[in-house]
């Protein structure tokens, strides 16, 4: 068994993406998953606006 379900993630915050999130969902309905950013290696380097896009729509300022 992994964290999420052995750990208690009651009211917590969880960044994910894809199947992962809608697993992190079902087996964590009481937690807040939010919308994931995903970012290839190979694109990593001209992604800033992308983050900064992300960060701004999930109410982090940089």
């Amino acid at each position: 068994m992994g964290l999420v379900q052995t750990g208690n993630l009651y009211g917590k915050d969880i960044d994910s993406n894809g199947a992962s999130e809608r697993d992190i969902k079902k087996i964590c309905s009481q937690a807040h998953v939010a919308e994931g950013l995903a970012i290839c290696g190979s694109s990593a380097g001209s992604s800033q606006q992308a983050l900064k896009t992300w960060l701004a729509a999930n109410g982090i300022s940089v």
